[in-house]
């Protein structure tokens, strides 16, 4: 069976060598971004990617997404996956603090979604639009947006799609 082991080392090297983000405080959000901060969101995106996800990716490639009397099955275990995806918070890492989100920056937010990607990118591609809608949403959206569409976004109640214009 194919395996997938997350490049954590990789991912900290470049924050902390190459970057030096933990010396960027005065950067919005990059404050508490130390060197046991980062690596502690790293393995535990990497647990969830190579744990949950990967072990779905060939199921997902086998089972496809099918119409059923009007509603979309995805493959066995993404509906699971998703629920402790959204209660491990990995939905809402970069969405802002009043709002539900970690508020990490996008640098963070990429080396996990570069993970999801890497170990099931069928699944990946669910929540991935999320985060641009509710992003846009908070950013110019009316109040009753934010309120009403926005955090059940970023709660993981809802879900996004494509947000181009």
């Amino acid at each position: 069976m194919p395996s997938y082991k997350a490049p954590v080392e990789d991912f900290m090297f470049l924050f902390h060598e190459l970057l030096e983000i933990d010396k960027r405080s005065e950067v919005p959000g990059f404050a508490d971004l130390t060197p046991d901060m980062t690596q502690a969101i790293l393995e535990g995106g990497a647990k969830f990617c190579e744990d949950v996800l990967q072990p779905l990716n060939q199921v997902g490639d086998e089972h496809g997404c099918k119409l059923e009397n009007g509603v979309v099955r995805t493959p066995p275990g993404f509906k699971e996956a998703f629920q402790k995806y959204c209660e491990d918070g990995w939905n809402r890492l970069g969405a802002p603090v009043d709002a539900g989100g970690a508020g990490l920056p996008s640098i963070v937010t990429f080396a996990f979604t570069e993970m999801g990607m890497s170990s099931n990118q069928a699944f990946s591609m669910y929540p991935g639009l999320t985060s641009a809608a509710y992003s846009a949403l908070w950013a110019t959206g009316e109040p009753w947006m934010k309120e009403h569409v926005a955090r059940k976004m970023i709660s993981g109640e809802w879900t996004g799609t494509m947000c181009l214009t």
